[in-house]
């Protein structure tokens, strides 16, 4: 391909940060000598502070596993790399059991320090892992899921169920159980169109008693 000053290429760059944010770019490369690209303009597309990895922040709901008991309270596993603590004067009256789900908040998130959770709030609970599912998810999934309940309330139309959304990359699904909890499973990892389409898929596939 023969090159000439004047011509013009546009690029599509996706850039990740150290602070976790996505970036994408639209960028416009003009040529000034052949071989020699000059940046003409760099266009934003996209900023998103929810990647693939979870970060934990002050007030977000999350849901944890918990780990052991130790004298400082309960060390609980919230997908990160290193567990976080929920301390006993952050812990309800209600008992706690190694290995179920908590559903509560993050108290406390500082660079170099251990996560620390709080479990006092009305809105926390303990999350049987025997009445439910988890669900693992991507962290991004679970931001969009929590900041819009459209897809829900669409499952919810022919579905009953309880769906808990920790900002981590977890959610905790209840009260369905066989071809319910499988048609909300499916649904919630969907846009709002292809979850209208699936719940009516879904009613003919029940009608064949193919699911």
């Amino acid at each position: 391909m023969h090159v000439k000053s004047g011509d013009i290429f546009m690029a599509k760059q996706e850039i990740s940060l150290v602070d976790q944010t996505l970036t994408r770019v639209n960028k416009r490369f003009v040529v000034s000598t052949p071989g020699d690209l000059v940046l003409n303009q760099s266009v934003l597309l996209q900023n998103s502070p929810y990647t693939q990895i979870y970060t934990p922040l002050p007030g977000q709901f999350i849901i944890g596993i918990l780990q052991q008991c130790n004298s400082d309270g309960w060390i609980v596993d919230i997908n990160t790399a290193r567990n976080a603590l929920l301390p006993k004067q952050y812990i309800s009256k209600q008992a706690l059991t190694e290995n179920n789900l908590v559903y509560c908040k993050v108290l406390s998130a500082n660079p170099g320090e251990q996560t620390v959770l709080k479990f006092e709030d009305a809105t926390c609970s303990q999350l049987l892992i025997s009445q439910g599912t988890l669900l693992n998810l991507s962290p991004n999934k679970c931001v969009n899921l929590s900041i819009s309940n459209e897809i829900q309330l669409e499952i919810a139309k022919r579905v009953k169920f309880q769906l808990f959304i920790g900002v981590n990359g977890r959610a905790f699904l209840t009260g369905c159980t066989g071809f319910d909890q499988f048609t909300v499973r499916k649904g919630i990892l969907m846009d709002k169109e292809e979850v209208q389409e699936w719940m009516v898929e879904r009613e003919r596939l029940r009608g064949k008693k193919v699911l």
